[in-house]
């Protein structure tokens, strides 16, 4: 089954919602699934921060839908959050890449530290000698690191972050509605996105006069709430009060007419030649009868809505009245559909490098995870003694995670390799004694360390890891026998003396468990995400090269601890005393390993 893609539109007033997927045989973008979040229908109202209102609507996206961990999540923020301009530069392809460097520090208005910025050149093929016409567009970090807090354990599935009016032009541009001069008005809450296009050019400018202005004069006249002024707006073709109403809304509408009229002026006069004939309209004021034909009678242009898709395809599932008629508020959620399929003309993405230098990394999981294992296994398993093997592998984990961040380092990696595996040749003592025992195949540490690296998500730290033989009786009493916080495994936890212990004198009756202990950043309901994102993760995980399940079940070992650590250091420090404490959650939870799956 294809990979799902989730477009989500993080606009002022809702949460837009497409998904879909792209089969790459037939090229084929299907959507299955739309939905829209309406802050003022959440507990934080209309009244709340921004944040506040994206924290709440994921909160109810989250009650609604699931995001898997292989899915692809691309969002949208509105145009008046991105900085844009358009800038000319002299015909060097060769050293654009360099000269536009040195542009963006000119011409973005803040420092290149604090914004994560794109650019895109609007031709895609130039004459020889013609000028390079380029698109900045950057976004402060501190926006995109709310934006990645209120995502919090799907950060990780992030693949784009897309200026809205952008991503409107790319689902109009699959579409084939962009062949010809055209205006594109997209009247959010609080700005309207005007899009330029005069092919192959593009032009885009957020105006600060929108949807809520129209909400606002129904508040001055009528004495009425916000919330009840939004649900006037869809209801003005139905109230007996439509002229005076319509009367009302007239000086917004001229505002937004001038506006609109002064942005286009602009253009104009740098593109003299080009005559603009259509104008689209998009945008949830669009569902009021009368937008449509005050803009054309305003403007002198000829305005069209948006309520068919043309090549994006609609899922069986899904309700295509329902569709059309939310067509005009979900085009740029769609947009970044097709961005996430890769089929998108403008590729802007200002997603964080260390996010898709992860994302990178998991797709070549298989041959690097091999490569760190062996090295966990070896410096881990041959060197440490049985009572310091959780201590090893917690340091090894923690040196693995970091390499991972680096591509560049992992060279650095191979050659440790190679040093530990000349180093344990001269090991001998009980721990390559017992990794050679007939009773645990020595690959097994790896398939459970392999599905442990590749399931738990990047919010939960591996702190410590064994593998052994337990009864029955002791698997059931394992919650009671092992204590609510620490990090390290109980030395007898396994039958104390090694010669003695569990994982070497296995009966018929035995289960082989793995146990684990690991830490959770994630505060915000931590004991449902540990549920959710670990134990019914590792529930469903396939053995290494199996369809099998590698565990047969998987339980929480101990209640959640709170732990405190230095942001900076990680080490554990007194939350009274520290600078700046990091709050994490302490738990140790064990998995019975499936022997049908190859773990014995």
């Amino acid at each position: 089954m294809p990979t799902a893609i989730w477009g989500l539109d993080f606009g002022v007033s809702a949460l837009k919602v497409v998904r879909g997927n792209f089969e790459k045989k037939t090229g084929a973008i299907t959507v299955d699934l739309f939905d829209q979040i309406v802050y003022g229908e959440l507990p934080c109202g209309y009244d709340a921060s921004p944040v506040e209102k994206q924290r709440e609507g994921i909160i109810e996206f989250r009650k609604r839908h699931q995001i898997e961990r292989q899915d692809i999540l691309c969002v949208s923020v509105t145009g008046s959050e991105v900085f844009s301009r358009f800038i000319n530069l002299p015909p060097v392809p060769g050293r654009l890449g360099e000269i536009i460097r040195y542009e963006a520090g000119q011409q973005i208005p803040f420092d290149l530290n604090d914004v994560l910025w794109d650019y895109q050149p609007v031709k895609d093929e130039l004459e020889d000698g013609e000028e390079i016409e380029v698109g900045l567009f950057a976004i402060k970090q501190r926006r995109v690191d709310e934006l990645l807090d209120v995502l919090g354990s799907w950060r990780d599935n992030l693949r784009v972050v897309q200026n809205a009016p952008l991503a409107v032009f790319n689902l109009l541009e699959y579409e084939n509605r962009l062949e010809e001069p055209t205006i594109v008005l997209d009247i959010g809450a609080s700005t309207t996105d005007v899009l330029v296009v005069d092919p192959p050019q593009f032009w885009v400018r957020s105006l600060l006069v929108a949807g809520n202005d129209l909400s606002n004069a129904l508040v001055k006249k009528f004495g009425v709430s916000f919330e009840e002024a939004e649900q006037i707006k869809p209801k003005v073709a139905r109230s007996r009060h439509r002229e005076q109403i319509m009367r009302i809304l007239q000086p917004v509408f001229g505002e937004i007419a001038s506006e609109i009229q002064r942005s286009l002026g602009y253009y104009k006069s740098l593109s003299r030649e080009v005559k603009f004939e259509k104008m689209i309209l998009l945008g949830s004021a669009v569902q009021m009868t009368g937008t449509q034909r005050m803009l054309a009678r305003r403007l002198q242009y000829k305005v069209e809505g948006f309520s068919e898709l043309r090549h994006i395809q609609v899922g069986d599932g899904v309700d295509e009245a329902e569709l059309k008629a939310a067509l005009p508020a979900l085009v740029a959620p769609l947009g970044l559909l097709v961005q996430g399929a890769a089929q998108a003309r403008v590729h802007i993405n200002m997603v964080p490098e260390q996010i898709m230098l992860k994302a990178a990394m998991s797709e070549k999981k298989p041959w690097l995870l091999g490569a760190a294992v062996g090295l966990l296994l070896v410096s881990g398993l041959f060197v440490a003694s049985q009572y310091l093997y959780g201590e090893e592998i917690r340091k090894a984990q923690q040196g693995y995670e970091r390499q991972l961040e680096d591509v560049k380092g992992f060279q650095k990696w191979i050659e440790k390799y190679k040093e530990e595996q000349s180093r344990a040749k001269k090991v001998r003592g009980s721990d390559l004694l017992l990794l050679t025992k007939p009773t645990i195949r020595s690959d097994v540490y790896i398939d459970v360390l392999s599905v442990l690296s590749q399931t738990l998500p990047t919010d939960v730290y591996l702190l410590s890891l064994d593998v052994g033989w337990l009864e029955p009786d002791e698997v059931k009493d394992l919650g009671s026998a092992v204590g609510a916080t620490g990090g390290g495994m109980p030395a007898d936890f396994f039958g104390g003396d090694t010669e003695q212990s569990g994982d070497v004198t296995k009966s018929a009756s035995s289960e082989l468990v793995a146990y684990f202990s690991a830490e959770s950043r994630v505060t915000m309901e931590p004991e449902q995400f540990i549920e959710r994102e670990v134990i019914r993760a590792l529930q469903k995980a396939r053995a290494p090269g199996s369809q099998k399940q590698l565990f047969t079940d998987v339980r929480q070992a101990s209640p959640l601890g709170e732990v405190w650590r230095d942001s900076k250091t990680g080490k554990r420090v007194d939350k009274e005393n520290a600078e700046s404490p990091a709050r994490f959650f302490s738990f140790r939870a064990y998995g019975i390993v499936n022997i049908s799956s190859g773990g014995e």
